[in-house]
């Protein structure tokens, strides 16, 4: 499932929308990393996905942290950001029961060098799903808020 010639940062990025994702203590729920959605339609391994972002530098997460919305002047990810390292992934996906469901890749998009995927075979179980979320927020212990980041990072946006 995962090209082995890819080299990936020691650590992934995953923006957070709203503070639902979020535990009262401030650390990550297993709903941040579910994949909620379809198998898009040009995926020919028939695996969901749920966006990331290589950690590569510190660009990256500037990347995630000033991500808009689409034709909107308002943050996609207004909460802030989860980072985690790549060896909780990496453990999971050589795991007996994950190995053959769960991957993740590199995928640059337009304007997001840094973009990747976890990935989930469709036909993997919902409880499957819901525990390798758990699995993963567990293991992610950094959460930057936005309005943090951009407060200590001096940014002026308006």
């Amino acid at each position: 499932m995962m090209d082995e010639s890819i080299e990936f940062a020691d650590r992934f990025i995953r923006g957070i929308t709203n503070k639902q994702f979020i535990s009262d203590d401030g650390y990550p729920l297993a709903p941040l990393y579910q994949f909620r959605f379809d198998v898009p339609e040009y995926r020919t391994d028939n695996c969901k996905e749920e966006s990331i972002n290589w950690h590569d530098e510190e660009n990256a997460l500037r990347n995630v942290m000033l991500n808009m919305k689409k034709g909107m002047d308002v943050p996609k990810f207004s909460y802030g950001a989860a980072i985690t390292d790549k060896s909780v992934i990496e453990t999971l996906s050589k795991n007996k029961r994950y190995k053959d469901s769960f991957s993740y890749e590199r995928r640059k998009v337009e304007g997001n060098e840094y973009h990747g995927n976890l990935l989930f075979k469709a036909t993997a179980s919902k409880r499957d799903m819901l525990q390798l979320a758990e699995c993963i927020a567990g293991q992610t212990y950094i959460v930057i808020k936005r309005d943090d980041y951009i407060q200590n990072n001096q940014l002026d946006l308006f």
